[in-house]
C-alpha cells in the first residue's frame, strides 16, 4: 500500500450561487461531515468513495425507485460518477446541491476537515461558488447519494425523498441527523454488466467519466439491492469473478510522489457479509456544534490546581454556567472559585459571509460573606463581578498515533477583569490581544466528540 489517507470532513455553507430566494429569517447552515465506520483492515483495503452528494429540497426530491428503471439523473453517477445531471436537476428545481469530496478517491483513516480557505473549492467545474444559508421552511429536507468503486454500477441513497427532516420554518433544528451506511444499503443502478471490466479506480484512474460516456448503457435492467460482486456470500456463482478472486492496486498518479496507490483485498470487498458497514453521515445546524456533549471537567496541564467545571443547561443547551476553581490573585495563595454563567449568540466580530462563529459572553462572579452549609447564606453572600470572557471552539494539538493532529478544544478567550492591574499569566489571543485559556477535557473527548480531532478543521 502506498500513502494513507483520510477522509476529509467539509463545513458546509450549502448552495450554489445564483439560485437562492431564501428569507433571511428561516435561514441555517450546516455542517456535512462523513466518515469511515469500518476496520482498519477493511478501510485500507476495501470499497472507495470519491464523494458524497448532498440534496437540500422540499421533499420532493426523488433519486430512484426500486423496481424500476434508473434515470439518467441516476445512470449517469452511479454508472460513471458524472454529477453533471443530477447537480443541474436539483438547481432547476430551486435547490442546493453540495459535494462533500474526499482529499483523494479514498474512505479510509481518521476524520480531517477542510482548512477554512478551502471551503467552497470544490472539484465540479458547474458550482462556482457556496452561498451560505439553507432556508428550512423551503427545503427541510436532504437526499443524499455517492458512488462506490470498484463496481459497475454501485451506490448508496435515500429511497424516501422525506424521510430525512432538518426543521421548520422558524429555523428550528430538528437535532443532528446521523445516517450509517452499511453493505446491505447498497443499490445496483441497472444500467451496466456486472461483468467487472473496466472500472473506475481499477482500471481507469479516475472517479469520473465524461458524460457522454457516463450516460452508455449497457443494460436495461431496474434498480435494486445489489447481490454483491461475482462469488460474493448473496451473488450466486460458485468461483469469485475478478474482483474478489484475486489482490488488485492502483495508483491514482504514478508520476507524483505525493499521491499514493489504492489497493484491493477480497476479504474487504464482499459488502454483502452481515452487518458490513461503510460509512457515517452526520448533518449538525451549524448553531449546534457546540452542545450538552462539551460538559465535563477542563483543565489546562501545565496550570496544575486549578480546573474547570462546565455544564451545558437549559431544554435546548444553549445555555453554559461555567466553574472556575482557582486562587486569589494577591499571591496568598488562598483558594478562589469563580461562577459564570452565559447564553450562546453569535459573534458578529467573528463571523463574515462565509461562516457563522456562535460563541457565549460570560460573565464571572466572585461570592464572599457566607459560611460553610449556612441556611443564611442567601442573606448573607455578595455577588461581585469579576471579569468577562467568551467560551468558544478552538484548534489545539494533540499527540496520535500519526504524529500532531490539529483537535478542537473549548478555549476561554477575550478575558477581561474589573480590576485592570491584575496580571493573567496566560498566552494571547491572536484575534483580540486579550488573554485566553485553552481548556482540555479531564479523560478525553467523549463518545460523539471525536469527529472534531484530525490533521486539519473547518469549525468556527
Amino acid at each position: 500500500m502506498g500513502k494513507s489517507f483520510k477522509i476529509s470532513v467539509f463545513l458546509i455553507l450549502a448552495g450554489l450561487s445564483g439560485i437562492l430566494s431564501q428569507s433571511a429569517a428561516h435561514a441555517a447552515r450546516f455542517a456535512v461531515e462523513a466518515r469511515d465506520i469500518r476496520s482498519v483492515d477493511a478501510a485500507e483495503s476495501g470499497l472507495v468513495v470519491s464523494e458524497v452528494l448532498i440534496v437540500f429540497h422540499d421533499g420532493t426530491f426523488d433519486l430512484f425507485d426500486p423496481g424500476e428503471q434508473a434515470s439518467d439523473v441516476l445512470a449517469a453517477y452511479a454508472s460513471g460518477g458524472n454529477p453533471e445531471l443530477l447537480i443541474e436537476s436539483a438547481t432547476s428545481q430551486g435547490f442546493d446541491a453540495v459535494v462533500v469530496p474526499f482529499d483523494v478517491p479514498r474512505l479510509s483513516g481518521p476524520v480531517s476537515a477542510a482548512r477554512l480557505d478551502e471551503i467552497g473549492l470544490l472539484p465540479s467545474s458547474s458550482i462556482t461558488e457556496i452561498a451560505p444559508d439553507i432556508d428550512l421552511g423551503a427545503t427541510p429536507y436532504i437526499s443524499y447519494i455517492g458512488k462506490v468503486h470498484p463496481a459497475d454500477d454501485l451506490f448508496f441513497a435515500n429511497e424516501d425523498p422525506a424521510r430525512f427532516f432538518l426543521g421548520g420554518e422558524l429555523n428550528e433544528s430538528a437535532g443532528p441527523i446521523s445516517i450509517d451506511i452499511f453493505g446491505q444499503d447498497l443499490f445496483d443502478a441497472g444500467t451496466r454488466d456486472n461483468d467487472e471490466q473496466n472500472l473506475l479506480l481499477l482500471d481507469v484512474p479516475h472517479a469520473q467519466e465524461p458524460l457522454s460516456e457516463a450516460l452508455v448503457r449497457s443494460e436495461n435492467d431496474v434498480v435494486q439491492p445489489h447481490l454483491g460482486f461475482l462469488g460474493s456470500q448473496r451473488e450466486s456463482s460458485a468461483e469469485p469473478g475478478r474482483v474478489l478472486g484475486d489482490d488488485h492496486e492502483i495508483c491514482l498518479d504514478p508520476a507524483s510522489s505525493s499521491v499514493g496507490c489504492i489497493g484491493y483485498s477480497p476479504s474487504a470487498l464482499d459488502f454483502t457479509a452481515p452487518g458490513y458497514p461503510l460509512l457515517q453521515l452526520l448533518i449538525t445546524q451549524e448553531y449546534d456544534l457546540i452542545h450538552g456533549a462539551w460538559s465535563g471537567s477542563y483543565r489546562d496541564a501545565s496550570r496544575r490546581g486549578e480546573g474547570f467545571s462546565v455544564d451545558f443547561i437549559g431544554d435546548d443547551l444553549h445555555q453554559v454556567v461555567l466553574y472556575w476553581y482557582t486562587y486569589r490573585e494577591d499571591g496568598s495563595g488562598r483558594q478562589m472559585w469563580l461562577v459564570g454563567q452565559g447564553e450562546k449568540t453569535l459573534n458578529e466580530s467573528r463571523s463574515s459571509d462565509s461562516r457563522k462563529v456562535y460563541d457565549y459572553p460570560i460573565v464571572f462572579l466572585k461570592t464572599r460573606g457566607g459560611r460553610l452549609t449556612s441556611v443564611e447564606n442567601p442573606a448573607l453572600v455578595e455577588r461581585e463581578v469579576w471579569g468577562e470572557a467568551r467560551l468558544t471552539l478552538t484548534r489545539d494539538y494533540v499527540e496520535a498515533d500519526e504524529g500532531q493532529v490539529a483537535c478542537r478544544q473549548l478555549l476561554l478567550t477575550d478575558i477581561v477583569l474589573v480590576d485592570e492591574t491584575v496580571q493573567l499569566e496566560l498566552p494571547i489571543s491572536p484575534n483580540s490581544g486579550l488573554p485566553e485559556y485553552h481548556l482540555t477535557r479531564v479523560g478525553g473527548l467523549p463518545s460523539g466528540l471525536e469527529r472534531f480531532c484530525g490533521d486539519r478543521t473547518s469549525f468556527p
